[in-house]
């Protein structure tokens, strides 16, 4: 199990940050409270057709990151069907070591892979920035609400998985100037962060940031992964977000779920796909299928029913390959008249060239690449074969045919 993830059957509220009580007492409490709460928010937490599950979950603060982890609430939203759809915490805005801050609770939300979706503030309230007081010190400052401008900068700030935030540690983020300067109720800004920040409200984006991409982002992978189910994982498959799909093909093969069901589902997942979906497939493909005729077949059968970059990166990493067997040129070769772009039949070509493969199946396949409508592919189909050193007389007849119609039309061969 996770050390991150204690998993609670009750179905629980948005989550509260929990101190740390005495164990009776903090099981006294939430046996108080967690009802109460439930009924309060049902409206958030229950979207039409879904339900809420609560997980108790360990996770550090970011105003204590070398402390032990504290014990806290995640809410993972499932659809109709008992999937996970996205995971929700509750946190407070700001951390203030002096003590003059308007702290509200935020919501912060997560999708089934452990990122960053959003916040919500309750309704009403908005954040809050600071600005020097007349004294110039922490202890003085007017608090002033985001502008628009703010919460889009915010916005960007907590989904920037890269931000200069994740390197900064929380006394950076509120010494004060020599000269006593204050950015708000922060402190002085490090110059190098200073752009990463909200001005006036620095401890605001530190504290929010580490929420977003903390231990609570791994925790919600964590419970994905724990709860991935046959039919779970070919919804995943299937999904437009291509991080899902890759998030899918991963456990298949971690968790070696290498029944022909799953290859099947991952194949398909893998012609629909783009470059990533097409390597992490691969590395499935290659762990599920040890014999090396079916792994070539299954790759073949990918190929041919894909389209663009997939089919393209496909048969690039096919270049890599030491020794393709005859199934997969024949395999993708009875796709191959019904291709639109030149490159992909061109690589195919080459690697068919590389290996030697021109199989009377292939050899016929290609000949009918002469009509194609795209002179520039027929004339490579008609270079593949008048390489070949024996060729039936009807195939031979064929490029006799097509070399005087070229040469009729001025085409040059």
């Amino acid at each position: 199990m996770n050390p991150l993830i204690q998993r609670t059957p009750r179905a629980a509220p948005p989550p509260r940050l929990i101190g740390r009580p005495a164990a009776a007492a903090q099981a006294w409490w939430a046996a108080i409270l967690l009802p109460v709460c439930l009924a309060a928010c049902a409206p958030l937490l229950r979207p039409s057709g879904g339900r809420a599950v609560a997980h108790r979950i360990q996770a550090h603060h970011p105003d204590a990151p070398a402390e032990a982890p504290r014990a806290y609430t995640l809410v993972e939203i499932k659809d109709p069907q008992g999937f996970p759809t996205e995971y929700r915490m509750t946190v407070d805005s700001v951390i203030c070591p002096e003590k003059v801050c308007r702290v509200i609770r935020v919501d912060m939300t997560w999708d089934v892979l452990g990122r960053f979706l959003r916040y919500e503030l309750p309704p009403g309230e908005c954040l809050e920035k600071g600005l020097p007081g007349g004294t110039n010190s922490a202890a003085e400052w007017t608090g002033r609400p985001f502008t628009e401008a703010d919460t889009r900068k915010l916005d960007e700030i907590l989904k920037d998985e890269q931000s200069l935030l994740g390197e900064q540690e929380l006394s950076g983020m509120t010494r004060l100037h020599r000269k006593g300067e204050v950015d708000g109720i922060t402190g002085a800004t490090p110059a190098s962060v200073r752009e990463a920040v909200v001005e006036g409200a620095a401890l605001t984006c530190y504290n929010l940031w580490h929420w977003a991409h903390g231990d609570v982002a791994e925790a919600a992978r964590a419970l994905t992964h724990k709860q991935c189910s046959p039919a779970m994982l070919r919804h995943f498959l299937d999904a437009s977000d291509r991080h899902v799909v890759v998030f899918a093909l991963d456990h298949l093969r971690l968790h070696k779920l290498f029944d022909p069901v799953s290859v099947r589902a991952a194949q398909a997942a893998m012609s629909r796909g783009d470059r990533s979906r097409a390597d992490h497939g691969l590395d499935y493909l290659r762990a599920a299928l040890s014999e090396r005729e079916a792994f070539y077949a299954a790759v073949a059968a990918v190929i041919s029913a894909s389209t663009g970059e997939a089919r393209t990166h496909l048969l690039d990493r096919m270049v890599s390959e030491p020794a393709l067997p005859g199934v997969f040129f024949e395999t993708v070769g009875i796709s191959l008249p019904a291709w639109k772009g030149y490159y992909e039949i061109h690589l195919f070509l080459c690697l068919a060239d590389k290996h030697g493969c021109a199989s009377p199946t292939l050899v016929a396949q290609v000949t009918r690449l002469l009509d194609h409508p795209d002179f520039f592919i027929a004339r490579r189909a008609f270079a593949f074969l008048k390489s070949q050193p024996a060729l039936d007389g009807t195939t031979a007849m064929r490029l006799n045919t097509f070399r005087e119609e070229a040469e009729r039309k001025g085409r040059s061969l």
